[in-house]
This record gives structure tokens, sequence and C-alpha cells, in this order.
């Protein structure tokens, strides 16, 4: 066995004081659950306070906007906690935090306004407080998040947090060192370290390599037991993992890369077997019901309220160029059936077959019109028409031209797999950064990782997510041409 032994020496007393005072990573759950029940409380408190200065009426009743804060501050902060996302892992997800802050919130209000209804008590409420109370507690919610993640990222990086004493055992390798670093990044001090052997190990040597752990860990005053070795030697983890019951401390097995990706899938147990989903099939019929819900909705409100734009994009289209209003193409649908998408015209001529070319910045192809439209996604209108008929969804991968997906097909693995769901509107490559033209193969492979993610990490929260940054997106338009 190697030892590493930390500057503190090998007896447990040496500890540093300083260290007593200090903040446990793990305790940061409990932290932000607090900081939640306050910000929803104080801001109950000041948002009646607030609605009352503005109607010009008497002071509300403090025990009243008190007591209906705490009920939303325990709803709201167990509905967080039970998800787990307290965890300082999960605080650092910024954008992951933002969306489930809106959606719980929001969950949050409904039930307590609904309970409150059926009770016939909401009339003791007024509805300018809650709305007022909903912004405020939002905003400041979502402005911890923040304040989170940069004290996190700075504690860390200053070792602020008390550091949980480890015993690695490892059999060496590159990826054991960079699993160890990243352990010491988020609290852990690894204070010794064994080496295991190449090759098989026998029955006869699991216990006399305990009794080296056993050792170590009372001399050194160890936390926790860390294994890092390869996955290519899981049977030497599952040895040692029954071993190493016999002493009175955690263990952990910490794994990294895409090894780490597979096993943090969602699990099944199917009987004595575990089943790991490593690639999301098609979403199942409640999901599809969810999801064409949610389509047809969106897509009947946006109609309703973007007929007039798109009846003078219609206009100016006919007026100032000849040829149809609407541009026609066949594109690959969902399980790869073609269907016809629809557009604004926004070029001068278009072509279809193997000779097939984007759009790109200056293109002579694209008319005035065409220009405001293709940067507004004023052109993209009339496929809330595709929504209806159920061949497009509003959020999924773009679809492409046909000739343009037979060739990325052979140029990039996995690309067919964008067809696993509808293509939509908008997507969550396109909320990213990955819109417009893809010139490289580069800039497409980026733009089909972005799709895949959203493919195996669907949820309705997410679509919504993407229609939100999506209109926050359009109102500053670029790089589309």
């Amino acid at each position: 066995m190697t030892a590493l032994n930390a500057n503190e020496g090998t007896n447990p007393a040496a500890r540093s004081n300083r260290e007593r005072f200090r903040l446990c990573y793990e305790h940061v759950q409990g932290l932000a659950f607090a900081c939640d029940a306050a910000i929803i409380i104080i801001t109950s408190i000041v948002s009646g306070l607030v609605y009352h200065f503005l109607a010009f009426s008497s002071s509300g009743d403090l025990i009243q906007y008190s007591a209906f804060g705490l009920m939303i501050a325990i709803i709201f902060s167990s509905v967080n906690h039970i998800r787990r996302l307290y965890s300082g892992d999960q605080l650092f997800n910024v954008i992951r935090q933002a969306r489930n802050v809106f959606f719980n919130l929001i969950f949050t209000f409904f039930l307590l306004t609904t309970v409150a209804f059926a009770l016939k008590i909401s009339d003791l409420i007024s509805r300018g407080y809650v709305l007022l109370f909903f912004l405020f507690a939002l905003t400041a919610l979502l402005g911890c998040r923040y304040v989170w993640r940069d004290f996190l990222r700075l504690s860390l990086d200053r070792g602020l947090f008390v550091r949980r004493r480890i015993l690695t055992i490892c059999d060496g390798n590159k990826g054991s060192d960079a699993t160890i670093s990243e352990l010491q990044r988020y609290g852990h001090m690894p204070v010794s370290q064994l080496i295991l052997p190449a090759g098989e190990i026998s029955d006869q040597e699991i216990p006399i390599i305990i009794k080296q752990v056993a050792a170590a860990s009372y001399n050194l005053a160890i936390d926790e037991i860390v294994i890092t070795v390869s996955m290519q030697r899981f049977g030497i983890v599952t040895q040692l993992v029954d071993a190493l019951r016999s002493l009175p401390l955690p263990v952990r097995f910490a794994v990294d890369g895409p090894n780490a990706d597979v096993i943090s899938r969602s699990s099944h147990k199917l009987g004595s077997i575990l089943s790991f989903q490593v690639q999301r099939h098609p979403l199942s019929l409640s999901e599809r019901a969810l999801k064409r819900l949610f389509d047809m909705s969106i897509a009947l409100i946006a109609l309703i309220t973007l007929a007039p734009i798109m009846l003078l994009t219609a206009i100016l289209i006919k007026l100032t160029t000849p040829g149809p209003i609407l541009f026609r193409q066949m594109r690959f649908g969902a399980n790869g059936r073609k269907f016809e998408i629809l557009k604004f015209r926004s070029m001068t001529m278009s072509s279809e077959g193997s000779e097939f070319r984007q759009a790109s910045r200056n293109d002579a192809r694209v008319t005035w019109v065409g220009r405001f439209i293709r940067r507004s996604s004023i052109d993209e209108l009339p496929q809330l028409w595709n929504v209806l008929r159920g061949e497009m969804s509003i959020v999924g991968p773009r679809p492409h031209a046909v000739a343009h997906d037979e060739a990325y097909e052979d140029l990039i693995q996995r690309y067919a797999m964008r067809r696993f769901m509808k293509p939509g509107l908008s997507g969550w490559a396109q909320v990213n950064g990955s819109r417009g033209e893809t010139p490289t193969i580069e800039s497409m492979e980026l733009r089909v990782q972005h799709d895949l993610w959203y493919i195996d990490n669907w949820s309705i929260w997410l679509d919504s997510l993407i229609v939100i940054r999506t209109a926050i997106m359009l109102c500053n338009p670029k790089d589309v041409y």
C-alpha cells in the first residue's frame, strides 16, 4: 500500500481547530432549504405591505401574510428537497434550478389557491397581493440561485468547506487520478491511497487488503473509503465492497467519464436485474398525448394571436416579388416519414434534390422582405399549421432538407436518431446557440448532440422552458440570414 499522508499528520488529534467551524459540503442542502423558506416568508410579508401601500389602504395583517408565506415555504421547499434539488451539485446547475423554481412555485401557488377556493376562503386573500407575492418570490429565488452558484464555486476554490478525510482504493490508472482530483475539488481530502496490484486478486489477498485499510483508517482518522477502480475490473469492486462491510465506515464507488454517464441514467429493477435506460425510446402513449395537447394549445393560441402579422407578411411577399407566398419542401418527420413543410417564401428562388445550399450571410437569393422575416423567424409561422396537422411539434429537432439529411446520415453517427421525435419549430439546439447555418461538420455534430440530449431528457417542463427561451431569443435575433 502506498500511503499519501496529509500535512496534518497521522494523529486524529492533529485536525485543525479551524475546521470545526467550517461548513460541510453535505450541509449545503439544509442551508439551501432554510434559505428558500426564509425568502418566501419575507417576500410574503413585503408583498402584502407593498400591495396595501399601493392600494392606499391600511396596513395588512402581518400574521396572515406570514401564515400564507409559511405554507408556501413548506410546500415549495419540501418539493425541492424531495427531488434533491438542494444538493451542492444541483445548485451549480443554474438553468435547471431556474426551471424547477419557476414550475415548482407555480405548482405551489396553484395548489394553495385551489385549496382556498375549495374551502371558500379565497376572499380572504387579495389577488393583487398574491400576484405581487409570486413575482417577488420568483425574482428573489432566482437571484438566490445565482448567489448559491457563485458562493459554492468560490468556497470550493478557496477550500472553505470541511474536507472529508478519505482513503482511496484505486488501480493506478489515469482515470482514477482524474476522479480523485475531482473529489478533492468537492470537499474531499485524500490522506491515504491503496493501489491494487494488476491482474486478478485472489480470495486470500482480500483479507490482507482489508487489514491494511483498517489500519490506515484507524491511524489517519478516515471519514470515508472511496473506490476508484476502473469499470474493467468491476469484479474486484464487488469483492472489495463485500469485504469492506466489516469496517464501520461509509464506502463510496466513484465513477467518472462515459461510465458515469451510463449509470447516472434512470434505472429500473426487473426482478434481480438492474437495468439502465441508456437510450430513450420514442415517447410512451401518455407522453405523446401530453406533448400533443401542449402542441395543439400553443399552436392554436399562436395562430389566433399572430394572424394579423401573418396576413401582413403574405401581402408584402405577394406585392414585392413574383411567385407563391408559401415555400413548400419535403422534409423527414418522425420515424422517417416525409411531409411537406410550409414557410413564408423569403428567397427569389429555391432548389431541391441532390443539389442543395443553405442560406448564408448576404445571400443574394434572399429578398428584402425575406431578410426581415428570416431574422425575426416570421417565415416559420406557417409551420404552426404543420403542428396542427400532427406533422411537427412546437419543440423538437429542427427538420432539414431531405438532401441535407441524406448527406449528413453518412457523415455523422446517430444523425438519423433525431427522427425519434417529431421535428419542431424550435429545439434545444436552437436555444443553445446552434441556430441558422451549419457550414461545417463540427457545427452540425454540435446540433445533433443537443437534439439527442433533448430526446433523452424530454419532459413537458423542458418543452415549456424551450418555448420561453425561444421567445426571449427572438427579442434579440442574431446569426439568422
